[in-house]
Parts: C-alpha cells; structure tokens; sequence
C-alpha cells in the first residue's frame, strides 16, 4: 500500500512539476506582419503584407493588401539600392516609387526628375526582417497636374524573403 501511494504521489509531482516549468520565451506569438498609413486623413491598414529583396540593384519591394466592402486594395514600396538602416528617398532620381490603389484608382509617386516625393526611413534590416516608416506625395495615375494626395504617418514591419 505505501509503495503504491508512493508511486502515485511521485507521479502527481512530477506531472505538477513538469506543467508548471518551461520558457515562458517559447509561447510568444509571432510577430505579425503589418503595414499602416494615412491616406488623406483616412486610416489604411493592411490585411495582408509582404517584403521581397531582389539581388539586382538591392532592390526591396513591400507590398501590402486590405481588403473592402468596394474590393481589393493595395499600397507598395519600391525601393533600390538599400544596403541597410537609413533614409531613402522616393522619387525617379532617389530609391524608389510608391503606389496606392484605393476605390478604383491608382495614386502614385511624381515622375518629375530631381523632386522627392517622400521618405522611406528603415529602422531594421536584416535577419529576415525589415521595419520603418515613410511617408509621400501621390498622383492620380501619377499624373502631376491631378491634385496631389498625401500619405503619411506610415509605418512597417515584415517578414523580408531573398
């Protein structure tokens, strides 16, 4: 009989024991993927993000999609020459471009040579991640006499694939 309420007592404590210790650092969530700005005052949250960077030219391309009750939208980053943390220009003479497709319409970055159109600002780079911020000037079909619209306040965080 003590042997038996031996064992079963040694039995619950190491159950006991054994549920009650671990890493606590191995049940941390994932961090999530996102990309969020302000498109002429109204908020722009992505349900769905991505981040590719393509050898040629280190180019890095963000992109990022949300879905509405009119459809499918999307907004993207393209940007070259990233090496690293620092703040890129966007504009045909600077690192890159960026578009909004929103309610049909495509806004997107100047064409005009030698004017900045915004900043993307990169805060980490590397081990498979990239975060910032950024902000620019669009164009209806980035036609420069169509009144220009603003994004701002933009912020990122992905998961960067090569």
């Amino acid at each position: 009989m003590f042997s038996r309420l031996f064992t079963i007592l040694s039995l619950f404590i190491c159950i006991t024991l054994a549920g009650g210790c671990g890493d606590d650092a191995a049940t941390t969530q994932p961090q999530a993927d996102f990309l969020k700005a302000t498109f002429n005052g109204q908020a722009w949250n992505s349900t769905g993000v991505s981040a590719v960077q393509v050898q040629l030219f280190n180019t890095v391309n963000i992109s990022a999609t949300r879905s509405t009750g009119s459809g499918l939208e999307s907004m993207a980053l393209t940007m070259r020459n990233i090496t690293g943390p620092g703040t890129y220009t966007l504009g045909v003479m600077g690192n890159g471009t960026g578009q909004i497709t929103t309610g049909g319409n495509l806004y997107a970055t100047g064409l005009d040579i030698g004017v900045n159109y915004g900043e993307v600002q990169i805060t980490k780079f590397g081990n498979g991640r990239i975060t910032g911020t950024f902000h620019m000037t669009v164009y209806q079909d980035a036609v420069m006499s169509n009144p220009a619209q603003q994004v701002t306040g933009g912020s990122f965080d992905s998961a960067l694939m090569q």
